[in-house]
C-alpha cells in the first residue's frame, strides 16, 4: 500500500515540476493561466490523494504510526539529499551529461 502511494504521489510531483518547467517569460497572459491552473489542479490531486491514503493507512497502522512514516519519510529525503550533495562536492564539478565537466585545453 506504501509503495502505491508512494508512486503515485512521485508520479504527481514529476507532473507538477515539469508544468512548473514549461512555463517561459514568453508565456502569453492565456498560457500562464493555463500552467497555473494545471499546477493547482495538480496540487489539490495530490493533496486528495494523501488525505486518502491517510484514511486507508489508518486501517492498518493507528494515526500515530501514521504521523511517524511521514516523519520518517521527510528525513529520509533529507538525508538522502545531503548525501548527493556530499557525493557531488567530492567529485567536483560535472557538465549536464554526469560526466567531469572539461577543462579548457582538454577533449573529454
Amino acid at each position: 500500500m506504501y509503495n502505491e502511494y508512494s508512486t503515485k504521489r512521485r508520479d504527481l510531483r514529476r507532473t507538477h515540476d515539469q508544468l512548473r518547467r514549461s512555463a517561459t517569460p514568453t508565456m502569453t497572459d492565456d498560457q500562464a493561466r493555463d500552467n497555473l491552473k494545471q499546477i493547482i489542479a495538480v496540487s489539490k490531486n495530490e493533496l486528495n490523494m494523501t488525505e486518502d491514503y491517510f484514511a486507508k493507512f489508518q486501517k492498518v497502522i493507528s494515526a500515530r504510526q501514521v504521523a511517524q512514516l511521514y516523519k520518517a519519510e521527510r528525513e529520509f529525503g533529507r538525508v538522502m539529499m545531503k548525501e548527493m550533495k556530499t557525493e557531488r562536492q567530492a567529485s567536483g564539478p560535472r557538465g549536464r551529461s554526469g560526466r567531469p565537466a572539461a577543462t579548457p585545453g582538454t577533449s573529454n
